[in-house]
């Protein structure tokens, strides 16, 4: 008789243990938005990276164009592009400023405002190739437009390019 009297009370007891399944569907939902909100910051920190490392880059061709130029005599450098660090102006630049991103470093004296590489379009076509300005001002640092007012001869800047989430941000750095 005892058994009879336990056993409905133990039965009750067994059938309360466990999850709705409105708590289960809580906790997959929260589950899931931190996923989303992960996988769509985790690519936007990549990119800030990447850019800061152009940035970074970006000021030590600044630093070597000017060890460069003041190793020449304060000359301009010579027009020319190098991707391996030999003996060309480039080259040496190339090699003073140690790079890890960019793949190629321009030498350009611009002499007037046409002559001006070509900014990368914003379709995404993004470009590793990093342009030293001889003769040369920016406009604003957003853009690669040549300052029209006074240059000085000795004015240098840096164009290069970043990444954005729609595409390619030019920027333009005076030294």
């Amino acid at each position: 008789m005892w058994v009879q009297e336990r056993a409905p009370k133990m039965l009750k007891k067994s059938n309360q243990k466990g999850f709705s399944i409105i708590e289960v569907l809580i906790v997959l939902a929260i589950a899931g938005l931190i996923m989303l909100i992960v996988f769509l910051a985790v690519p936007a920190l990549q990119r800030n990276a990447r850019n800061n490392d152009y940035s970074a880059e970006a000021n030590r061709y600044a630093s070597a164009f000017q060890e460069v130029q003041s190793n020449k005599g304060g000359g301009f450098l010579t027009v020319g592009s190098e991707t391996s660090g030999t003996n060309t102006d480039a080259g040496k630049l190339w090699s003073a400023a140690n790079p890890k991103t960019f793949t190629t470093v321009t030498v350009w004296v611009s002499g007037t405002a046409g002559a001006v590489p070509t900014a990368p379009t914003s379709d995404g076509n993004f470009s590793n190739t990093i342009y030293v300005m001889q003769n040369f001002k920016c406009a604003s640092p957003d853009s690669w437009a040549r300052d029209t007012g006074s240059v000085s001869t000795r004015q240098t800047s840096v164009l290069f390019t970043t990444e954005s989430r729609t595409g390619v941000v030019t920027k333009c750095q005076d030294i």
